[in-house]
């Protein structure tokens, strides 16, 4: 039985090539060697996400194994839809012990993306999750279930959601010392040296905002904020969906928007919509 069982684990993950694609198909058998599951404060049982209007947030990190017994991680990607754009999810395969922010703005380690996302809502309950993407309905259901006796994969602080096998839970801040609502947690300069890192220790949401050159990650600050209105941070299209080369920080510039008749505009070495 025991050989019977590594024989269609193995199928699984030899029929999911590691080259991005559109097959809803595949992503179902892939996820079935998910081991645990930690969403983000973006994501409520059942409830549409729609904010933050344009901005692109990771909704979930789903642990699996892979076809050497090791583990991995993908992330569960999302570009809210806008005014201005439609949706967009992507699922991003990186390292266990590597972030999935730090990969939300390239298009590396892409293994699926499905285009012109209106609306999507994410059930879960006992062994099974449903994203709900424009009145389809997509289920995926997690065989390769861990035993609950084991240790956990990741360390969070708490675990507000616990379903039998698979192991599902909250990303919440491990530290008693939060900082406060409109705090940068996350800063990086213009070549992405990092320069700060907390955002752990933030007590609820968080949101983004363009103040650098760095391509491929942006500032973060603790607080619930939407992203294109009057005197918010723009939303980010980014510099490849923009294709602009050019320094960020103009007055109009192409890499975020905001909502109409306000300008993006550079205040303080960072877009903002006036």
């Amino acid at each position: 039985m025991r050989q019977i069982s590594l024989a269609i684990f193995t199928f699984f993950f030899a029929i999911n090539s590691f080259a991005k694609t559109n097959s809803w198909d595949d992503l179902i058998l892939r996820w079935m060697s998910v081991q645990r599951i930690e969403f983000s404060e973006y994501v409520k049982n059942e409830e549409p996400i729609k904010n933050p209007a344009g901005a692109t947030i990771v909704l979930a990190r789903l642990i699996l194994l892979n076809e050497n017994f090791s583990y991995e991680k993908d992330c569960l990607v999302y570009s809210v839809p806008s005014k201005q754009t439609n949706g967009k999810l992507s699922i991003i395969n990186i390292g266990y012990e590597k972030k999935c922010e730090d990969y939300i703005l390239t298009n590396k380690s892409q293994l699926y993306e499905f285009d012109n996302i209106y609306n999507l809502a994410i059930s879960y309950k006992k062994r099974d999750l449903i994203l709900d993407v424009d009145m389809k309905k997509y289920h995926f259901k997690f065989f390769n279930y861990l035993d609950t006796k084991k240790p956990q994969l990741l360390d969070t602080s708490a675990t507000l959601t616990q379903i039998p096998g698979v192991q599902i839970s909250f990303v919440t801040p491990s530290s008693n010392s939060f900082l406060k609502n409109g705090e940068i947690c996350f800063d990086v300069d213009d070549r992405c040296k990092v320069l700060k890192d907390e955002c752990f220790r933030c007590s609820g949401a968080v949101y983004p905002a363009i103040a650098s050159n760095c391509k491929e990650q942006v500032r973060r600050y603790c607080g619930d904020s939407q992203c294109g209105i009057k005197g918010a941070p723009a939303c980010i299209r980014g510099f490849s969906a923009s294709g602009y080369t050019g320094p960020f920080c103009i007055n109009d510039s192409p890499i975020g928007y905001c909502e109409k008749p306000l300008r993006v505009i550079c205040i303080d070495n960072e877009l903002i919509c006036r």
